[in-house]
């Protein structure tokens, strides 16, 4: 069995820092500058004054990625063609211009935040999860709902679902939604092609709200969220396996 990160999302919304307004040349240019070290390629940064937003977008090795810093949110799509490792994942090179970002910031609304939150698509490849395989077994879950569903339409071409949780110990909230994937499927999901034919798909995104956080570090934090992803996953594919 073998589960990869295709894609990763991490998103940091703080409340409106107008002082940013002041400093959006200076920290274009310190994107930049980290963008043109080795690994990064292809890189493109663009500063758009009527909305005061800064976006980087380029290469990093084979993986794509556009990095968003406005008044109001710090965010990045990162793109894995080669798929890559839950576990690598807090010290790539994105999240660590991001900490470069985060260490040159000054204004106080730096360590409020409304919301910080980390995503991934992972495809979890096992010669038990055909595409058939998995949507015959989701079905069978439903039930009764199947059955009533039927009654208007004939057959299901596809089927997903999603479960949201929290933890009330740390605050920390989760959406996670699963399903069968196949090739044809992958312009759902990416803009990548990832060398997949079929498997399982989870879509996990697990954050925290209102907290408040001094001299944030994203390479460190992230370890404790991509974790979590990481666990959840091994864990649904164990029980899975189990009934496919």
């Amino acid at each position: 069995m073998k589960a990869l990160a295709f894609k990763t999302i991490y998103r940091l919304d703080y409340p409106v820092s107008f002082g940013l307004v002041d400093h959006l040349g200076h920290y274009t240019q310190l994107v930049k500058e980290h963008s043109e070290k080795p690994a990064f390629t292809d890189v493109r940064s663009n500063l758009n004054l009527s909305n005061h937003t800064v976006t980087t977008a380029g290469k990093c090795g084979r993986d794509v990625f556009r990095f968003t810093l406005s008044l109001q949110t710090m965010n990045a799509v990162i793109e894995h063609e080669d798929g890559t490792s839950l576990s690598d994942l807090s010290a790539h090179p994105v999240i660590k211009l991001s900490d470069d970002v985060l260490r040159s910031l000054k204004e106080s609304s730096f360590n409020k935040f409304e919301r910080i939150g980390f995503r991934c698509f992972v495809l979890v490849q096992d010669t038990k999860f055909t595409f058939e395989k998995l949507k015959k077994h989701f079905i069978e879950n439903f039930g009764e709902m199947s059955s009533a569903l039927n009654r208007n339409f004939d057959m299901f071409e596809d089927i997903g679902v999603v479960f949201e949780l929290m933890n009330s110990k740390n605050n920390d909230h989760t959406k996670i939604s699963m399903g069968p994937y196949k090739k044809t499927e992958m312009e759902k999901y990416f803009s990548i092609k990832p060398d997949v034919e079929e498997g399982l798909i989870v879509d996990i995104d697990v954050w925290q709200k209102k907290s408040e956080i001094a001299d944030l570090n994203l390479s460190k934090l992230s370890r404790h969220y991509f974790d979590t992803i990481k666990t959840t996953i091994a864990l649904i594919n164990e029980k899975t396996l189990e009934k496919v």
